[in-house]
């Protein structure tokens, strides 16, 4: 299988997770909304914006700009393409960026290329909110321990040093907690297999990592990120 193949396939198993079971992202998606609280009229991108649509937990007035970096969650989704990270909006029209739970796949190289394209876009004093897994965290090791022995998960993850990255941003973090809730056992196994791209495990060994690594109960695990609150001064 070629390398476009493989991320076609992730994007429709990503896809057919958040579809199926569009309760369970319930509460990480209106975290990341009341992080990034828009006001009526207000022009929000959230990139990439595949899968992570957060628009119904927004004002109706907001104009909402979902963007994706991956051209097979682009082509499965229907939601527009960004090559290379960069936002396609005029300097100084937006007010807010988000991006939730994708950028630990960059370098640091290419973390900066983004914020001096999201810096760009902004209007002073607009602002950049990442949320994002904290380095160390269960979260990390769910992530870079068992989803790597079944797909190659590695991870850039994010601590508070990596304010230093954002250069022309005033920064402050915060840590957000919260429940994924499933309706049973075999919900959440099959959530999480198609989301995190665990076909090559079995069901057993899903749920038995999901316990090691989450405490997972039944039908409930907590999943927590690091927001980064990043200003661009007036």
């Amino acid at each position: 299988m070629d390398y476009d193949d493989t991320f076609k396939n992730r994007a429709v198993e990503y896809n057919y997770a958040v579809q199926k079971y569009p309760h369970v992202l319930i509460n990480e998606l209106s975290t990341a909304a009341l992080m990034v609280d828009a006001k009526p009229n207000e022009v929000i991108v959230n990139i990439p914006g595949a899968c992570v649509d957060i628009s119904k937990y927004i004002p109706e007035s907001v104009v909402y700009k979902p963007y994706e970096t991956n051209r097979s969650f682009s082509l499965v989704t229907g939601t527009p393409y960004s090559e290379n990270w960069c936002i396609p909006e005029p300097p100084n029209s937006v007010n807010k960026v988000v991006s939730l739970a994708s950028l630990h796949h960059s370098t640091d190289e290419e973390r900066r290329e983004f914020y001096k394209s999201v810096h760009r876009c902004l209007k002073p004093g607009g602002k950049l909110i990442i949320g994002d897994v904290h380095v160390g965290s269960r979260e990390d090791k769910w992530l870079n321990e068992f989803v790597n022995k079944f797909n190659g998960h590695n991870g850039k993850f994010w601590s508070e040093d990596d304010i230093k990255l954002m250069s022309g941003f005033n920064v402050t973090t915060e840590m957000k907690c919260y429940p994924w809730t499933f309706a049973s056992r075999n919900e959440m196994v099959d959530f999480c297999k198609h989301l995190f791209g665990l076909k090559n495990a079995s069901d057993a060994e899903i749920e038995e990592g999901l316990q090691k690594y989450l405490m997972a109960s039944d039908t409930e695990f907590d999943w927590s990120l690091i927001y980064f609150m990043a200003t661009k001064p007036t």
